[in-house]
């Protein structure tokens, strides 16, 4: 493979009409051959659907639970871009996907679950597909800006320009909130005051809420509750008998007996701390005393404060919201407060943002039609050698500095001109079907040494052409795989015979049910299908004759 990636092994269960195929692709340029509405082009679809493309319950197979579609693709080293993303150490990836008859889908990698968004990602770092639909898509001037950007190898200043772009007008949307009147200002000011003003009166504090909860069910049992902490408080230090009263006498004889016997003062010792716990949790009751013996409105008041505390978190979302909310009201005052200021210096930075934007958009058109030019110059080589030597083609760059992008100030349109004569117009406007897939595989083949995708599909490359276009097709289709992996659906045998690998497919009966059958050519067998191709019968002398000097 010489260092290359390239899809290795394809394998295909119950996709449309393929029942189950399995094809071992080869390095370099590949073709799928057959009739009309032999399934070729399903083939290609099903790669599509594996590297993230559509997922339609209608792609099942009739009657079968689900369809799955597999490729190995191998490389001496992936891409490094790839190894990051994926974490990919070995030489072989293997991407699965499936998808069952209620159109659910899932996707792995090397086992491993992927994301379908990330799986599309994927794909676009891995194929580039060419079809008569993508054709379409060369017809729309932001992608023509896209490609010549690619050519030009822009895309990292893209990304700048990007960036310049988004921060430029996030300062310009800062700048125009700023742009209050005074009358507005005032209202906006006058209304932030008075819901500060709200949440400050209100004096909250974290976890007052709890300790109120707290705090009313003794208060609702004042009098039975002030009724057992007198009780308490006797037993524990205010009668004669109490136990502090006793401890205390127990802790004076203890210490006359260590006078007389030393050993004794260990047990003296050890009752100072029960004394001294007795005496505080009789000195607590007395506090918790004292609260039950305040105002007998406390209760009434507590219940208000709970009340107040509860609008002002039902109205934020929590007493930490509340106090959060004062913080930005207070953050905006002040900024509405200083606002001439602030306008003062959006204005500035959105000054300085627009010019550095202009710079690098300044610099990115020149390098546009720079590469404009050499583009033009390689296109039209290319359409030469595809059969179109008095065609024009030309990339028309206009620039609107009052209207700054993402992308900078330019727009790009192709302009094609088929015969001489004609005028050149936009390539939407005047490219037949035919004309087009030329104009698309001389832009690819001229883009091929910017585009670092290492595996091309292309389905109806040949669509309008023939004879000796189609070996100028079938020309640069091999010569793009010099350097990267081609798959192609051909008719032409012209093509066919300039590939390393060729796949017949074909319809087959089985069970009374149609299928597609896909089997590699080599030998005999693909002369046979070339004379075919040619015309001929597979039996003529002449037509195989024909397709041996084809493949020599």
């Amino acid at each position: 493979m010489g260092g290359r990636l390239m899809l290795k092994i394809l394998k295909v269960k119950n996709f449309a009409l393929v029942e189950s195929a399995e094809i071992e692709f080869a390095p370099g340029f590949n073709v799928l051959s057959g009739e009309t509405g032999a399934g070729k082009s399903i083939l290609l679809e099903a790669v599509g659907f594996l590297l993230g493309g559509r997922a339609s319950a209608s792609l099942v197979r009739a009657g079968a639970p689900g369809l799955s579609v597999e490729g190995v693709f191998v490389a001496d080293a992936f891409p490094e871009e790839l190894r990051r993303r994926l974490g990919i150490g070995e030489t072989k990836l293997v991407v699965k996907r499936e998808l069952d008859a209620h159109g659910r889908t899932r996707a792995e990698w090397n086992g491993r679950r992927l994301p379908v968004a990330e799986l599309a990602t994927l794909g676009e770092s891995l194929v580039d597909f060419q079809s008569q639909n993508e054709h379409q898509t060369l017809l729309k001037p932001s992608l023509q800006l896209d490609l010549l950007d690619r050519y030009a190898d822009l895309e990292k200043r893209r990304g700048e320009l990007r960036g310049l772009y988004e921060e430029w007008r996030k300062i310009e949307a800062e700048r125009d909130g700023a742009r209050l009147s005074a009358e507005e200002r005032e209202k906006r000011l006058e209304s932030l005051r008075l819901e500060l003003s709200a949440v400050e009166a209100a004096n909250l504090r974290p976890g007052e809420e709890a300790e109120i909860e707290s705090a009313i069910p003794l208060l609702k049992n004042a009098e039975k509750a002030a009724a057992l902490i007198d009780a308490a408080r006797s037993h524990l230090s205010e009668d004669e008998g109490s136990a502090a009263s006793r401890v205390s006498a127990a802790l004076k004889g203890l210490s006359d007996l260590a006078r007389l016997e030393p050993s004794f003062e260990s047990l003296a010792a050890s009752l100072e701390p029960a004394l001294a716990a007795i005496q505080e949790a009789s000195r607590a009751l007395g506090g918790r005393r004292d609260v039950l013996s305040m105002d007998p409105g406390r209760l009434d008041a507590l219940h208000g404060r709970l009340e107040q505390i509860s609008r002002i978190a039902k109205k934020y979302g929590g007493v930490q919201e509340a106090l959060r909310r004062a913080g930005e009201i207070s953050d905006e005052i002040a900024s509405l407060e200083n606002n001439d200021r602030r306008r003062e210096e959006l204005d500035r930075r959105a000054r300085s943002a627009r010019q550095s934007l202009e710079r690098v958009a300044d610099d990115v058109h020149l390098k546009r039609l720079k590469a404009s030019r050499k583009l033009e110059s390689e296109v039209l080589k290319e359409l030469k050698d595809l059969g179109m030597p008095e065609a024009r083609f030309s990339v028309a760059i206009t620039m609107d500095a009052e209207n700054l992008g993402p992308s900078g100030a330019d727009a790009a349109e192709f302009m094609f001109s088929a015969n001489p004569g004609e005028l050149e117009k936009p390539l939407r406007q005047t490219a037949s079907g035919g004309e087009l897939s030329r104009v698309a595989l001389a832009l690819k083949t001229a883009l091929s040494g910017a585009d670092g995708v290492p595996i091309l599909v292309f389905d109806e490359v040949d669509a309008g052409v023939g004879g000796t276009t189609a070996r100028a097709v079938g020309r640069k289709l091999l010569g793009l795989s010099a350097g990267r992996q081609v798959l192609c659906v051909t008719h032409l045998p012209h093509i066919a015979s300039m590939a390393q690998a060729q796949f017949a497919v074909r319809k087959v009966r089985e069970g009374g049910r149609i299928a597609v059958a896909v089997e590699r050519l080599a030998g005999e067998a693909r002369v046979k299908a070339l004379a075919v191709m040619l015309g001929g019968e597979d039996q003529s002398e002449a037509g195989r004759r024909h397709a041996k000097e084809l493949l020599t």
